[in-house]
């Protein structure tokens, strides 16, 4: 069953021109792409800076509208909800952690303690009730991550959700997430430049070139039992990957405005 299907996709941005202030042009990020993502499944994104990755995450959600072509979203689970982990955790200053993740909770859940339920689950028991800028840049993302899986989603999309966090930090967070997706089976998107996190959240990986996004080429994880970033296995699939193509991902640090 397919949860995604992007249909000759198209998305326009009008930007200044760098020698006349007086004048803008269209720059075509997104061009006739298509893209299917069956159920359940789990996929990365990877690509340069400027690609339009992120975009397309703004458009599959609902936030942007302004674009030529069709986004299918299954809706044969009755019920079926999407969430969103951003770059940012976006959390309101004003409200506790609690209060946070209770605002976009479904109010005819049956489970009236499902914010709480998810926060202790991902080890925020004693800080349930602190606000934001008494939280650590770890504690934030947890909220974050508890607000995204709160409705229990049926399709999550994740935009470099660990990219600003230590190692360790990311890597339990990395863990507590998958584990996460396992057990609410979630359809996913994920937006990264690290394959090796792509590696160990993806049933399939797809390398992206420079703006218009472009796919250059797929590549399906079929990734058993320990999906842990600094696994052996992960370790093996990376090397087979970049023996295949070598320079897959030399355009993955080139810079630019928007990803």
């Amino acid at each position: 069953m397919i949860d995604i299907e992007v249909k000759n996709l198209t998305k326009t941005f009008l930007q200044p021109d760098s020698k006349n202030k007086h004048k803008y042009n269209y720059l075509n990020v997104l061009n006739n792409l298509n893209l299917e993502i069956e159920n359940n499944e789990v996929i990365s994104l990877i690509g340069p800076s400027g690609t339009g990755k992120s975009t397309l995450l703004n458009i599959l959600s609902g936030y942007d509208s302004d674009y030529q072509g069709i986004i299918n979203i299954n809706r044969n689970i009755e019920g079926k909800k999407l969430s969103f982990i951003f770059q940012s955790h976006n959390l309101l200053p004003w409200l506790t952690a609690f209060e946070n993740v209770k605002l976009i909770s479904n109010s005819e859940s049956s489970d009236t303690n499902r914010p709480q339920k998810i926060l202790e689950e991902l080890g925020l028991k004693n800080f349930i009730n602190t606000y934001p800028n008494s939280l650590s840049g770890g504690m934030k993302r947890r909220v974050s991550i508890a607000r995204a899986f709160v409705n229990d989603p049926n399709i999550l999309l994740m935009d470099e959700p660990f990219v600003s966090l230590e190692k360790p930090l990311a890597n339990q967070l990395r863990d507590q997430t998958i584990s996460l997706i396992k057990k609410n089976k979630v359809t996913v998107i994920l937006v990264t430049h690290d394959l090796r996190e792509a590696i160990m959240f993806s049933d399939r990986i797809i390398f992206c070139n420079e703006t218009p996004l472009k796919i250059l080429w797929e590549k399906k994880i079929n990734l058993q039992g320990c999906r842990q970033y600094d696994s052996s296995i992960v370790d093996k699939i990376q090397k087979e990957i970049l023996n295949e193509h070598p320079d897959i991902l030399k355009a993955v640090n080139t810079n630019g405005s928007r990803s």
